[in-house]
């Protein structure tokens, strides 16, 4: 029998404590504050509630979403490219994502919903991903705080995020495929999982819907904390050094060849894991792009700019900041007052362009940041 706590900041905050057993996950403790518990409750919940693994539920307001298409399917590239499509959303501000991704489907729709077969999920001609994010420094604030007092999260989830995409992949049968439109509607506003709160729980057990904690991040954490532990055992290993007589020498040599060893391990495990750190290689990302700029050379030679920007007239809420152009496709990006402003104008753009859909919708400062992709 498993026990394991979960931490939902989505209102509040929230400890609930599970046990899983063969009749099925059952709610042993629920505990809700209003505000944050102050030091003294945490380091009784810690006691209290005891568990095997810790999961973290962020509420869905506090990520950005962006779903992106690459042309291929392995998780190697997918990894090394994405940092660089989410630089662009974090490069005023100078602050850093992390970030996990979801696989949709490679297909298109016009409109409404349509059934592919599950074969053509993760087609290898390419990737349609929803890729969720929050800011680092955010994050690692959080994770500090419940760290700090025992509750250190083994998982870093969204409960929100897995109710508004339910009904877009069962686990068994047909695969049902939603348009871009529908997917962001449902992340904006996503339903209630107060009622099948057992249900997720066990979800999330199985199969966590993303897991933030993966990659960098986790690994930053990890050995910030094992760095910690290694400070305290050499701050006593001193202590022990002057308490010790000359009779207990080789113990203490020991000791001292151990916490060696140990930091070699972390160390070289580490540089395994992720070799070139946070830092990607030069000549890799130098041939990307010129790549990229090879095939964009040509982009603008004979393309009416501005008769493309007068066709897209905005109405009053709505303000354009970037028209992109890339080969076959157009992405218009900007900021509206409300949703409805950014569905008015894709619904305008379906007479110069094919297929416009919202690719990106995000909430800052009372408006929405958008963007709307269309073919050519």
């Amino acid at each position: 029998m498993s026990r394991y706590l979960f931490i939902d900041l989505s209102k509040g905050t929230r400890f609930i404590l599970t046990k899983k057993s063969r009749d099925g996950l059952r709610i042993l403790k629920d505990m809700e504050f209003e505000e944050e518990p102050d030091p003294e409750t945490l380091k009784k919940i810690s006691s209290d509630l005891q568990a095997e693994r810790c999961y973290l539920n962020l509420p869905l307001e506090t990520l950005g979403f962006r779903i992106i298409e690459l042309p291929f399917n392995e998780d190697k590239k997918i990894r090394e490219v994405l940092p660089y499509e989410l630089k662009e959303r974090f490069l005023e501000s100078g602050l850093e994502p992390v970030y996990d991704y979801i696989r949709l489907p490679t297909v298109t729709s016009v409109g409404g919903e349509v059934t592919i077969p599950p074969s053509q999920k993760g087609s290898r001609n390419g990737s349609r991903l929803l890729v969720l994010y929050v800011e680092k420094e955010l994050l690692t604030e959080i994770v500090r705080r419940y760290s700090k007092y025992g509750l250190e999260p083994d998982v870093i989830t969204c409960f929100s995020l897995r109710v508004a995409l339910k009904g877009f992949t069962p686990p068994n049968g047909e695969v049902i495929v939603a348009n871009g439109d529908t997917i962001v509607e449902r992340l904006l506003n996503p339903p209630s999982y107060k009622e099948n709160l057992l249900e997720i729980l066990q979800e999330e057990i199985l199969s966590p819907v993303i897991n933030l904690k993966r990659g960098d991040f986790g690994i930053a954490i990890e050995k910030e904390n094992l760095i910690k532990r290694i400070r305290i055992t050499n701050l006593l290993l001193i202590v022990l050094l002057g308490v010790l007589t000359s009779g207990y020498a080789l113990t203490i040599k020991s000791d001292l060849n151990n916490i060696s060893r140990i930091k070699d391990f972390i160390r070289k495990e580490y540089k395994r894991e992720f070799p070139q750190g946070k830092v990607m290689d030069e000549i890799l990302q130098l041939r990307s792009r010129i790549k990229e700029l090879k095939e964009q050379r040509d982009l603008f030679t004979g393309i009416p700019v501005i008769e493309i920007l007068k066709g897209l007239k905005p109405e009053d809420g709505v303000t354009i900041t970037a028209v992109e152009m890339d080969t076959g496709f157009i992405t218009v990006k900007g900021e509206a007052s409300d949703l409805s402003k950014i569905e008015s104008l894709k619904n305008r753009m379906v007479t110069r362009f094919h297929n416009p859909q919202i690719t990106e919708s995000t909430q800052f400062g009372g408006r929405i940041r958008f963007s709307i992709k269309a073919e050519r």
